[in-house]
């Protein structure tokens, strides 16, 4: 138990996982891509 508490507690209690982290560069990756592919002017990312 004691393992396994110690490798869960600490990634629980982090505010910003490191899968969050990579979720969140895959989203912006995807939007700006996005934005360039179909040229939204009204996109900030597209500028």
């Amino acid at each position: 138990m004691g393992v396994v508490d110690g490798a869960e507690s600490p990634a629980v209690r982090r505010p910003a996982p490191w899968w969050i982290t990579v979720v969140g560069l895959v989203v912006m990756g995807g939007l700006i891509g996005l934005s360039r592919r179909f040229g939204w002017t009204g996109s900030p990312l597209a500028e």
